[in-house]
């Protein structure tokens, strides 16, 4: 009797799909390496003219791998540096816009671009740093 009954239930898991064996754990391809930096931050100097600004967003719109190149004023700059300290007190209170630096964000259609990037934007007169940062998770 037991045997009919180990019988039914081995034959009833079958049917429904299980198994009293466990299957092997599902194969996962290897991940490829992980996606580079998405964004270059090319922070300007302050002596900066209007003529290298407009030669840097063009050397740099011009480069493969790159979707963007959005100048940001130091005002807008200032706006996003309240933002990102709002809940803060102390000497962030003393920044002005005019302590903060213009730069240009650039977006990158392709995160292997970004050496390229950040080397072609270190070259350029009139910026002080260029570097890579991650885009941010939408919200």
């Amino acid at each position: 009797m037991r045997r009919l009954v180990l019988a039914f239930l081995a034959a009833a898991l079958v049917l429904a799909g299980c198994s009293l064996i466990p299957a092997p754990p599902p194969t996962v391809p290897p991940s490829s390496t992980p996606p580079g930096p998405t964004r270059v931050l090319v922070r300007l100097a302050d002596e900066v003219t209007e003529v290298q600004k407009a030669a840097i967003q063009d050397r740099l719109s011009a480069l493969p791998g790159v979707d963007e190149v959005r100048f940001v004023s130091r005002q807008e700059a200032y706006e996003t540096f309240r933002e990102i300290t709002r809940e803060r007190s102390g000497p962030v209170d003393d920044i002005r816009p005019e302590d903060l630096p213009e730069s240009f964000a650039v977006t990158l259609s392709d995160p292997a671009a970004s050496t390229t990037v950040v080397q072609t934007a270190q070259s350029l007169p009139g910026v002080e740093e260029a570097t890579t940062a991650p885009t941010a998770a939408p919200s």
